[in-house]
């Protein structure tokens, strides 16, 4: 009987040691962020000087980006994603809604880009600040297999008067996610 009960305690361990080293899809999406967070956030100076020029007089924008604080799935995002469907179908990866990765961003690996304060904020659906700039993700895809990724990624300015949505691709290479491009999908 001993013998039986530490038989069941050991494929128990070895059970739960194989499940902890196991990446989880969200802590792939964590690294991919945590990675490339300067890259998503280039060129962030040219949202604030449209930002600039659609602020009355009177008004001052806030030298702030705030980060949604999630990375969620978006249908009509994804479908005018000309980019991702003909990387979908090159790559012949096996894709549905299943296969994206929703989850909460809890801390962003640096808090402020070339003078630009960077915070983390719940999403707003639909209510914009005009004094800051936005940035969403939506559609996160990963092929652990392929060691391949993708995120759409939405920059807004000035009450969403000057927005652009892109995918940024990525590879994992030597353990780290590498950004290999962005393609945009639409300007607004």
């Amino acid at each position: 009987m001993k013998i039986f009960k530490f038989l069941v305690y050991f494929i128990f361990l070895l059970q739960f040691s194989y499940c902890s080293k196991k990446e989880t899809s969200e802590s792939i999406g964590q690294e991919i962020i945590h990675q490339n967070l300067p890259i998503i956030l280039d060129s962030i100076d040219r949202y604030y000087a449209l930002t600039d020029n659609i602020l009355s007089n009177n008004e001052r924008r806030n030298n702030t980006v705030e980060v949604e604080d999630s990375v969620s799935y978006d249908d009509f995002t994804l479908n005018e994603c000309v980019p991702c469907l003909v990387e979908i179908k090159n790559d012949r990866l096996n894709i549905n809604q299943n296969r994206f990765t929703e989850f909460k961003i809890d801390v962003l690996p640096i808090n402020q880009i070339n003078g630009y304060d960077i915070v983390l904020t719940k999403p707003k659906k639909g209510l914009y600040n005009r004094k800051v700039i936005e940035v969403s993700f939506s559609n996160l895809y990963i092929d652990k297999n392929k060691q391949k990724a993708f995120i759409i990624i939405e920059k807004r300015a000035a009450n969403s008067k000057g927005t652009t949505v892109d995918v940024y691709f990525f590879e994992n290479r030597e353990k780290k996610w590498k950004y290999l491009k962005k393609q945009r999908i639409m300007i607004g």
